[in-house]
């Protein structure tokens, strides 16, 4: 639950107050009109499909306040707020409410794994932190500023996603996160149809390196081809995972098919996991390294890593009438592709 008064949301975003009052407090922020509680924001959007403009007078009569772009001609005396861009006003709204909170933000980009790494790492911390990480795949210029927005004053972590398809645009997203870590898992050919090249995919992931402060962690896949460059910009505390050069946190795969899932050593420690493929022992790898950063023990990472299991669509593995189903198909790119590949390739009888 947040707590945030009309009037700071209006400072904020730089709004205006067309109906109701600035005293009044919200304590929720939503864009689904189906998911409004009393005392909810509701942040009307204009997409490609649907104009949340549409369902704005349907929210006021759940919820107390709502804001808009557009002038909005209802009877009700709720709050209204009217702001130039609505997307815009609730990355500045997220961006209040992470101001008046202070949990430790580690924030995970990269082309690929970076949702198997949240996941993980999530699932890691809520043993000892009180933890909130993104939903899904909440990583853009929408999803992140709801992840922020749904954390609870008292959180001791917040995980965030950070993915997008233009120059910049990570930059934006730690403007609103102030992430205090980052782990960057690697640069493969992800939104080349808008970043066009991997260079541009490097630049963009390259924000969030260029964002931390000396006092910051950077967490990186040192097999990773730009390992380097990334190396020459960041000048805090960097700490390096891999699965095959010298690192801070390299990973040795023992075994690994479909059926039985993986074993690896890790810092000289076994580790056992239902997850498939020496890219999720890396994965895992860099979840471990972001876990012993916070001090948390060895033997609670294993036997966490023990218990996890992956999302929908992510590498999940079914027996059917003898033969094995592998459904990897949530936001699938030629680098997932790829590492799917080299699964199957290693995979008995294939």
């Amino acid at each position: 639950m947040i707590s945030l008064s009309i009037k700071e949301i209006i400072t904020a975003t730089g709004g205006e107050l067309i109906s109701g009052r600035d005293s009044v407090k919200i304590t929720g922020v939503s864009i689904d009109s189906r998911r409004l509680g009393k005392s909810n924001l509701f942040v009307a959007l204009k997409g490609s499909r649907h104009d949340g403009h549409h369902f704005v007078v349907k929210a006021l009569s759940q919820c107390s306040s709502a804001m808009v772009e557009k002038n909005i001609r209802t009877k009700s005396a709720k709050n209204i707020i009217l702001v130039k861009n609505s997307l815009d006003a609730l990355g500045k709204t997220a961006a209040l409410w992470r101001s008046k909170i202070n949990p430790r933000v580690i924030a995970v980009s990269g082309s690929n794994g970076k949702t198997s790494v949240k996941d993980m790492l999530a699932h890691i911390l809520k043993q000892r932190f009180r933890t909130n990480a993104a939903e899904k795949s909440f990583n853009n210029f929408l999803g992140l500023p709801l992840t922020v927005l749904n954390t609870p004053r008292m959180t001791d972590i917040m995980i965030a996603e950070m993915e997008t398809n233009v120059i910049g645009g990570i930059r934006r997203l730690c403007e609103i996160a102030r992430p205090d870590c980052g782990i960057i898992t690697n640069i493969s050919d992800s939104h080349l149809s808008d970043l066009k090249t991997r260079e541009n995919v490097f630049r963009e992931k390259a924000e969030l390196a260029e964002y931390l402060s000396p006092d910051g962690t950077l967490i990186l896949n040192n097999d990773d081809p730009f390992a380097a460059k990334f190396k020459k910009i960041f000048r805090g505390n960097l700490i390096t995972y891999s699965l095959k050069k010298n690192s801070d946190y390299r990973a040795r795969v023992i075994k690994t098919d479909l059926g039985g899932g993986s074993e690896f050593i890790l810092c000289g420690k076994r580790f056992k996991t239902s997850l498939p493929g020496e890219f999720n022992a890396l994965n895992i790898a860099a979840a471990a390294a972001a876990a012993r950063l916070l001090a948390v023990p060895w033997k609670t990472i294993i036997k966490r890593v023990e218990t996890f299991n992956a999302a929908q669509g992510r590498m999940n593995v079914k027996k059917i009438k003898g033969r094995i189903l592998v459904n990897d198909t949530f936001n699938a790119n030629p680098g997932s592709a790829g590492a799917l590949a080299e699964v199957l390739k290693n995979e008995k009888g294939s």
